[in-house]
């Protein structure tokens, strides 16, 4: 499956999920227009992708073995030794496995390599028990051939796999072992030890087909991206942490259908890149767990876009913590649907970006979208704070908004208009783009003028009565507000107030900013177009 295919998967996904209303909501000049699949959790857009080959269930199964029964392995600069020659072939400092069963390494190679060539049915499962491992010009642990493999962390034990700069020399390669721990097939991590992860050029962890997390205390440190998945990087548990060139988290299958996706269930994952945070072909998903991502190009980056979430089809997420401190565009795909969950994001364009990439249109994109039925939102954003290249509605959750200071961008930005039709919405930021809601929505709204109001003076808004019905402070200077939540009724008088001081009197409903309805989201900073839509630099 191509990205160029995301909406006929976007369509299937939501249609088996029995979410696609496929609905073209008319109206007004202000009414949203264009084609909505309504919101879609985690767990129900992970439906419609290939189920990993694990996970949280078998955690504990994953981790096990019988130490009795395993086949022990020492390494030794030129004296490993195992207790079972008929299964292990060691060949100077080239350790390798051959059948399925349980191995548990301990010791170390200054230069060496363990490879696992099983090419019989079973599993077989490393446990590293205090292992250190460098290949200077090599992957030193690589798995060629298995039915199946899982790296068991032994319970307290620190391990260390690293590589030398050569080792990323044929990294380019059909099958070349581009990553630090590298598997032709489906790998699993599991168990309650560390391991730590250093690849001076190429990937951390890569599995050529599923990689899946179970636990551990993983850390990651390398040229290119973290941990990748080719079909799917599922990480159900376990505390992860990414320091890389690349993207933090990366699934990049193009060719088959439900794969190219990442999922986070449980995982504490903190990822410093200079790409992506996490970048997936087709979807990036968040059921639980947590998330912290800083997205930095380095300076010798000629064009650079650094995203917090990117994602060629869906980004769902409902549950955990999403917290993105630094990107160009924090979160972008061409769905992005916010159901529950905590999420905080900040950003030099936009923060939230629904959009298919094309950006050769000015109307609204059919099947592109955001929608935010729960959880709590906060965006600070110097471009456009929710831009949809389709629709946004908002059905519930809490959404705060700092938007933009410059006038080319607003805090709200649709192609197809946003409809608040439930949740508490407050949006801030310059006034030359300011759109309001949508004619259509049923939560009651205002928008005002701000005049400029510095950063830190607090807005406040007042019903008739004098009883407060919202309060922000501003993180940065802005000009217009926005303002949908149950205690606003159409039609009333509202007074707004900056540090206490009558700024405006508005009548809710009625739109008063000074910009746009709408436009196309997917703009990159001053209005140029956006970043690229897939992962950038397809592995094969």
């Amino acid at each position: 499956m191509t990205t160029l295919n995301w909406k006929r998967r976007v369509a299937a996904s939501t249609a088996a999920a029995g979410l696609l209303l496929l609905a073209a909501c008319g109206g007004g000049d202000d009414a949203a227009q264009g084609t909505t699949t309504g919101a879609v959790s985690a767990q129900q857009a992970l439906a419609d992708n290939a189920a990993p080959h694990a996970d949280r269930d078998d955690a504990e199964d994953a981790a096990g073995y019988d130490a009795a029964s395993a086949t022990t392995i020492t390494l030794d600069d030129g004296a490993s030794t195992t207790s079972d020659d008929s299964a292990v072939a060691i060949d100077g400092d080239t350790v390798t496995i051959g059948a399925a069963g349980a191995y548990v390494l301990s010791g170390s190679l200054r230069d060496g390599q363990v490879v696992v060539a099983s090419e019989g049915d079973g599993e077989v499962k490393l446990v590293l028990d205090g292992v250190d491992i460098t290949s200077e010009s090599d992957s030193p642990l690589v798995v060629t051939q298995a039915d199946e493999t899982t790296v068991v962390l032994a319970e307290g034990s620190q391990n260390k796999l690293a590589d030398g700069a050569d080792s990323a020399a044929d990294d380019e390669g059909e099958d070349a072992a581009n990553a630090t721990l590298w598997s032709s097939d489906d790998l699993t991590i599991a168990g309650d030890g560390a391991l730590t992860v250093t690849s001076q050029a190429a990937d951390g962890i890569t599995a050529k087909d599923g990689l899946v997390v179970l636990g551990g205390e993983i850390s990651v440190e390398a040229g290119d991206d973290g941990l990748r998945g080719k079909d799917y990087l599922a990480l159900d548990g376990g505390s992860i942490s990414i320091t890389v060139g690349g993207d933090g988290l990366k699934s990049d299958d193009d060719t088959d259908a439900g794969t190219g996706y990442v999922l986070i269930d449980g995982a504490a994952v903190t990822a410093d890149v200079g790409d992506d945070g996490v970048s997936a072909t087709t979807d990036v998903l968040v059921a639980s767990g947590s998330l912290d991502v800083t997205a930095t190009a380095p300076s010798t980056e000629e064009d650079p876009s650094p995203k917090g979430l990117n994602a060629g089809a869906v980004v769902a997420i409902s549950g955990g913590d999403v917290v993105v401190d630094e990107s160009e565009e924090a979160v972008q795909g061409a769905v992005v649907s916010i159901t529950d969950g905590t999420v905080d994001l900040t950003a030099t364009d936009d923060g939230i970006n629904a959009s298919s990439g094309s950006g050769e249109s000015m109307a609204a994109e059919d099947g592109v979208e955001l929608v935010i039925s729960g959880g709590t939102v906060t965006v600070d954003a110097e471009g456009d704070g929710l831009d949809s290249n389709g629709i946004t509605t908002i059905t519930g959750g809490t959404v705060v908004v700092d938007g933009p200071t410059r006038d080319g961008n607003g805090a709200l930005d649709a192609a197809g208009g946003t409809t608040v039709d439930g949740g508490s919405l407050l949006a801030v930021g310059s006034g030359g783009m300011a759109e309001a809601p949508a004619d259509g929505s049923e939560q009651g709204w205002l928008q005002a003028s701000l005049g400029t109001a510095a950063a830190g003076a607090t807005v406040t808004v007042l019903d008739a009565d004098g009883n407060e019905v919202a309060t922000h402070t501003l993180v940065k200077a802005a000009a217009n507000l926005v303002v949908a939540n149950d205690d606003i009724e159409a039609g009333e008088s509202y007074t707004v107030q900056v540090d206490g001081d009558e700024v405006a009197t508005v009548t809710a409903g009625e739109g008063t900013g000074g910009g746009m309805q709408g436009g196309p989201g997917g703009g990159g900073p001053e209005g140029r177009p956006g970043g690229d839509m897939a992962p950038p630099d397809r592995q094969r």
